[in-house]
């Protein structure tokens, strides 16, 4: 099959090839299918109640007296943990959250938090507080840092040289590597920016019902994804696996700047590395669309903190535009979060790297400077 993906996917060059497909591949189906008992349809979701928590006043009073002991304690965030953050009427609440990120729909919206009660520093020592709660460890990010800070920082140096999640661009849909992803919104862009989220087994049994030998190409373990765990230029594996607890439960581990270029970007993919087939390009943009036809789309407000499992939920983001304002700049922040207990292991060849995110900390790993208040410019 002769067919290119781009980092952004085209819908009228997808759309021209899915035509063609239709016309040569036997049973093809163009219409929506039914979502099997497999699938949560989070994309059906017309109630906030379903997946939005909203807080009472005793959960703030609750929080703003764990911030305040943490913070006379004295201690580095890297302490933090359910021993050293107590929020008696809140935890349990969340404990039951933990569960249905595994068991249930996936996703979970905590509304009401007030960033401006606290300082930065604050806003994070609750953050993590309260991701102490829905998971069991809380991960490692790109250099090393257990916090990211999620905003467009373009305008601080070369764009291509910063990746495309610190843009303003949108984002298409991929996971991080975490079992458990949070997001906890300190200002919300005015225009866009919103959060995009599907469940990999809606668009899996949406691939199947339509062209059943794409879950196939999705499963095969010869995709060649750069940045190795172990080093080296690339490794091959799948981008859609079984998952190692409930075996009829798909779960994906990929990110697209990982299998083809970003134009935008002056990271270039190595020369020697080979590129997408024709048909795994194509399987890869028509997961992308049936993602987008299933999407649960949220638009942030401030104090948003959102838990996901990255596994079973991919995520994107529109693009936006900010304000003038330090309010109306979109900034959210991260935890990677483990949690073996419901998740079990990756696929093997990205068990050395969930090790090094998620190892064990030690002395050095104790300091405040691991846990940045500001992105780095």
């Amino acid at each position: 099959m002769n067919y290119t993906a781009r980092y952004i996917p085209s819908p009228e060059v997808f759309l021209e090839a899915q035509l063609s497909r239709a016309r040569r591949v036997k049973g093809f189906k163009t219409t929506p299918p039914a979502i099997e008992a497999t699938a949560r349809n989070i994309s059906g979701l017309t109630q906030e109640g379903e997946y939005v928590v909203q807080l009472l006043d005793e959960h703030h009073h609750e929080l703003d007296a764990a911030v305040a002991d943490f913070d006379g304690k004295h201690l580095s965030i890297s302490e933090i943990s359910k021993d050293t953050f107590s929020i008696p009427k809140l935890g349990p609440l969340l404990v039951n959250q933990r569960q249905k990120l595994h068991c249930g729909l996936g996703l979970c919206l905590l509304r009401g938090i007030e960033p401006g009660r606290y300082t930065r520093r604050g806003n994070i020592v609750a953050f993590a507080g309260i991701g102490c709660y829905v998971a069991e460890t809380i991960g490692r990010q790109p250099g090393g840092k257990f916090i990211g800070h999620i905003r467009d920082l373009s305008n601080h140096s070369d764009p291509a040289s910063r990746a495309a999640p610190y843009r303003n661009t949108e984002l298409p849909f991929h996971t991080d590597a975490a079992d458990v992803v949070g997001m906890y919104v300190l200002f919300a862009a005015p225009d866009g920016g919103e959060g995009t989220f599907a469940s990999v087994a809606q668009i899996c049994d949406t691939l199947a019902s339509e062209d059943p030998e794409l879950v196939e190409v999705l499963m095969r373990e010869d995709w060649p994804f750069v940045k190795p765990p172990t080093g080296g230029l690339y490794y091959t594996r799948s981008v859609v696996s079984r998952s190692p607890v409930l075996s009829h439960i798909p779960e994906a581990f990929f990110s697209r700047g990982f299998l083809i270029d970003n134009p935008e970007s002056s990271s270039r993919r190595p020369t020697c590395v080979p590129n997408l087939t024709g048909m795994q390009a194509y399987a890869l943009d028509a997961f992308n669309f049936a993602a987008q036809r299933h999407a649960l789309e949220i638009r942030w407000q401030s104090g948003d903190v959102c838990f996901f499992n990255n596994r079973r939920i991919v995520h994107g983001r529109n693009a936006f535009r900010n304000g003038q304002s330090e309010k109306e700049t979109r900034h959210i922040l991260r935890l990677w979060l483990g949690d073996h207990q419901f998740s079990g292991e990756p696929p093997p060849t990205l068990v050395p790297r969930w090790k090094k995110i998620f190892r064990a900390r030690s002395e050095s790993d104790k300091g405040d400077d691991l846990w940045p208040l500001e992105p780095a410019p």
